[in-house]
């Protein structure tokens, strides 16, 4: 019998808990979202503490390449902390225009309370994403050694590609939501859509 990849049950799980969110448990759209800027912010966090391995690795073995894979690092870290910020300012500015009288304190306090069998959920998600996180890391980072073989590009490349993704795809619904009146679920299903079909992409390569 085949084993099943973790990574496409990872995938579906990713896909499948937004959908159950808004279409069974009542979320909103930017419930949602909320969600995916934590997992954004976790892997945009995990990528330089990688970084920050592949350096000291190449420090170890006084590489000349060293200074330039810095480099590599700050201009890469950089560029895609600028994508993040524009991605989370163009949802920002299109939420008026989908949710009604829209107030971003009240969303992200509720999102942090919401209690799921009395727990308030902020106190569990943000330890729990945290240690996905860093399991995450150790089992596919430390322990294969992957940092000895890889570049700073090819580390950010895939992240880079998928920021862009989600840019261009923020972008589109911020012009859209000015121009036509859309429900929320077709935001929803746009998001699990694009974001499922870039991680199938990079697992099928």
């Amino acid at each position: 019998m085949k084993k099943i990849n973790p990574k496409y049950i990872q995938l579906f799980g990713d896909a499948i808990i937004p959908l159950l969110g808004f279409f069974v448990w009542d979320w909103n759209l930017y419930f949602i979202l909320l969600f995916y800027f934590l997992d954004m912010l976790t892997k945009e966090v995990l990528l330089h503490v990688k970084a920050k391995k592949i350096s000291h690795h190449l420090g170890q073995l006084n590489s000349t390449k060293s200074i330039e894979e810095m480099s590599n690092w700050l201009k890469l870290g950089m560029m895609s902390c600028l994508i993040f910020i524009f991605i989370v300012l163009l949802i920002q500015l299109s939420m008026p225009s989908i949710l009604s009288a829209f107030n971003a304190e009240k969303e992200i306090y509720e999102f942090w309370f919401y209690e799921e069998m009395g727990i308030e959920q902020g106190y569990i998600l943000l330890p729990l994403i945290v240690l996905m996180g860093y399991t995450q890391y150790k089992m596919e980072f430390l322990v294969p050694q992957l940092f000895a073989r890889i570049t700073m590009r090819q580390l950010w490349k895939p992240h880079l590609q998928s920021m862009l993704t989600i840019l261009a795809f923020s972008g589109f619904s911020f012009g859209l939501v000015h121009f036509v009146t859309c429900p929320q679920w077709i935001f929803v299903v746009g998001i699990v859509v694009v974001s499922s079909g870039f991680q199938l992409f990079f697992l099928k390569k």
